[in-house]
């Protein structure tokens, strides 16, 4: 049986196509799992989803202060490695701890590794070079998953370096790599303007979507009920698209629900205080809960937008794949990345433009219409299978084997 190594910087619970990849490999390969404890409320879901893997070996990082020694000296290194920018930029080493430090733990627990394997696939920029370089030590292949474009994410601190590192990372290290996925075919177009490709490296698109059989077929809606909406994420906060969606829907909020689902953050409770009673909190759900909750609802909320950053324009996140394999119609903004989904999967979405003006406008249509998208449900679901998983992953097995 052949041995993969995944690793991440994050846990299972923050990667969600990392366990998607660990579910759809365990069966036919032996695998381990080098991850991070993240000293918050992940680590609870994270700690249900290894039980639930019990033929996976995980081995787990502290990303917080204790033990303290590791934590100290990998936040030295990385705000040294920052420091030293100007004077290493062509270094692989000062680019990788000066973009986290999670990459030098990782490469501190690859050295006291001893288990041989087959196969490294490392997930989020931080863990690229630590699988390159144990993969070149031990004369394997390694692979990396663009599960976003990460030079076009926003970074929180020396965001101009930081977007340098990102880039140079990638410029160096993939063209080594066995092959490259992406969770948008826009990331790879993106990735191979960047990147010089001396070899003809795969790099195959591998949906956000999930297995066929977490979804049940949407309730029937009460006639002259009113139309249902629904978002979710792992936090319901400011700048995600949720302030104009709210502002679109006043006008409106007496025929039709706003369901939000996830952790409230405070300060966006605040913004809720007066809203109206059309908008109803529920609490985060683990993956298969939620999936089977969309089933109640009619719109899934889509609202990306092009200003947050380079990487929003072009992706295609989990939840639009999850509301339409629920059978719901999307509402989706019109990022390059949801204009291709739309065009893609005919029928699975309405999109708008990102002004206020336009998305109360798309809202109103789908109020119009509202019926029709009821009558059209069980077309949608059963459209939806070919979105499925099983339906994608074959690519992965291929490059596996």
């Amino acid at each position: 049986m052949k041995k993969l190594l995944f690793l991440t910087p994050n846990n299972l619970s923050t990667n969600p196509r990392l366990l998607k990849e660990i579910q759809l490999a365990q069966n036919n390969y032996s695998c381990t799992v080098i991850a991070f404890n993240l000293n918050n409320r992940s680590d609870e879901v994270d700690e249900v989803l290894r039980r639930s893997l019990q033929e996976v070996s995980f081995e787990y990082i502290n990303a917080g202060r204790k033990p303290f020694l590791p934590w100290l000296l990998s936040s030295v290194i990385e705000r040294a490695s920052r420091m030293l920018y100007p004077l290493s930029e062509n270094s692989l080493k000062l680019n990788a701890y000066g973009h986290s430090k999670r990459s030098w733990l990782l490469n501190k627990k690859l050295k006291s590794t001893v288990e041989q394997y087959d196969l490294v696939i490392a997930h989020n920029p931080a863990a690229l070079y630590p699988a390159y370089l144990f993969a070149q030590k031990r004369n394997i292949p390694f692979a990396f998953d663009m599960e976003d474009y990460h030079p076009g994410e926003r970074a929180e601190a020396d965001a101009a370096n930081e977007k340098l590192r990102r880039e140079f990372l990638l410029k160096k290290i993939l063209p080594k790599a066995s092959y490259i996925s992406y969770a948008s075919p826009l990331f790879c177009n993106e990735t191979r303007k960047l990147v010089h490709w001396p070899v003809a490296v795969p790099q195959p698109y591998i949906p956000n979507s999930f297995s066929e059989t977490e979804f049940i077929l949407p309730a029937e809606q009460p006639a002259g009920s009113k139309l249902k909406l629904v978002w979710f994420s792992q936090h319901i906060n400011s700048h995600r698209g949720l302030e104009e969606i709210i502002a679109a829907a006043e006008p409106l909020k007496n025929d039709l629900e706003i369901h939000l689902i996830g952790q409230l953050n405070p300060s966006f409770s605040e913004l809720l205080a007066g809203s109206g009673d059309h908008i109803f909190i529920h609490p985060p759900m683990d993956r298969l809960d939620l999936h089977r909750e969309l089933s109640k609802y009619d719109i899934g909320l889509a609202i990306e937008m092009s200003r947050a950053d380079a990487n929003r324009e072009m992706a295609l996140t989990n939840k639009i794949y999850a509301y339409a394999q629920a059978g719901l119609l999307v509402l989706a903004t019109d990022t390059k990345g949801q204009t291709w989904f739309a065009q893609q999967y005919p029928g699975t979405c309405i999109l708008t433009g990102q002004k206020p003006a336009e998305i109360r406008q798309a809202v109103a249509s789908l109020l119009a219409d509202k019926e029709n998208i009821r009558r059209l449900t069980y077309e949608r679901f059963s459209k939806s299978r070919a979105l499925s998983l099983e339906q994608n992953a074959g690519e992965l097995l291929k490059l596996w084997n």
